[in-house]
């Protein structure tokens, strides 16, 4: 039950605070002496809006504290809100607060909550209701609670509200198994087009093979320029190159010619063999010019 209502600064309230006793509790007084602005201020507490024109200074904050007394059959309807209520704690205090810049600050016993869970909560606490206005026991919801009180069956609701959730939880687990399944058959049914595309195309050996090896080449590019710029070096250096090897066996073949005639031959094998070196070397020029460009393929 509400035991107590503080307001600060609401309406044409500065400061005031009212306790409320257990059974009937009657407010009266006269027209305009401002016993709706209890009301009001019972329902902003909950999560109504609040309009500006019940702000009385809107230069300071304005506040609402409730505090409730809570049964055990209460505490038991409160279940889902257990990080806030339990037995050891049957008192709950509602304080809401509306600053001057416009911001609004909700706590159920010191903890922050959202308006939308505020007025979950207010929704099981009070009952406000005029003479034209639906009363509690015309609440489908309820005639539900009523219902489920004198059956007793708390324990069995419980027992099915943990079965249906599992059961919730396995519906959700099936239905994403399912989306799984059908993203592999599509890319299944992908994979099976391209496959069919690839079919149809005539098979040319000569160019498969063209392929293949120009993707080893770009694969292995730079060992291939490392091991080309090796084979000219060996071919080309002034110091011990083949070229140079070539050339100071010239000069020593030079000197076998004028004491033996018969040893020209050898001269000339030697002018074919520096003719091959030299095209070997042009065309290791070539080749790795030719690999310096491949790179671009890649890229």
């Amino acid at each position: 039950m509400l035991t107590s209502l503080s307001i600060k600064n609401f309406g044409l309230i500065d400061q005031f605070e009212i306790e409320f006793f257990h059974r009937l509790n009657v407010i009266t007084g006269e027209t305009g002496a401002g016993k709706s602005i209890l009301i009001d201020a019972l329902r902003y507490v909950l999560g109504e809006k609040l309009h500006s024109s019940q702000i009385r200074n809107s230069d300071t904050q304005c506040s609402v504290e409730a505090v409730f007394e809570l049964s055990k059959m209460q505490i038991n309807e409160f279940a889902e809100f257990a990080e806030y209520i339990s037995e050891e704690q049957p008192t709950l205090i509602i304080l809401r607060i509306h600053l001057p810049d416009g911001r609004i600050k909700n706590k159920i016993n010191g903890f922050r909550v959202t308006t939308s869970k505020l007025k979950l909560i207010g929704n099981h606490l009070i009952d406000f209701h005029g003479p034209y206005e639906h009363q509690l026991l015309f609440s489908e919801q309820a005639h539900i609670k009523i219902l489920d009180r004198l059956c007793k069956i708390k324990e069995t609701k419980n027992d099915y509200q943990q079965l249906y959730n599992a059961y919730l939880n396995l519906h959700n687990e099936l239905h994403k198994i399912h989306q799984l399944y059908q993203q592999s058959q599509e890319q299944l049914d992908l994979l099976k087009h391209q496959i069919f595309e690839l079919e149809q195309v005539p098979l040319d050996t000569k160019k498969y093979s063209e392929i293949i090896q120009e993707h080893t080449q770009l694969n292995n590019i730079e060992r291939l320029n490392e091991h080309t710029r090796q084979l000219i070096n060996t071919l080309d250096d002034e110091q011990t190159g083949l070229n140079k090897t070539i050339i100071n066996a010239f000069g020593a073949l030079k000197a076998l010619n004028t004491i033996d005639q018969s040893t020209t031959t050898f001269t000339e094998i030697l002018s074919r063999i520096q003719d091959d070196s030299s095209e070997l070397l042009s065309s290791l020029h070539n080749y790795l010019e030719y690999m310096s460009c491949e790179p671009e393929k890649t890229s």
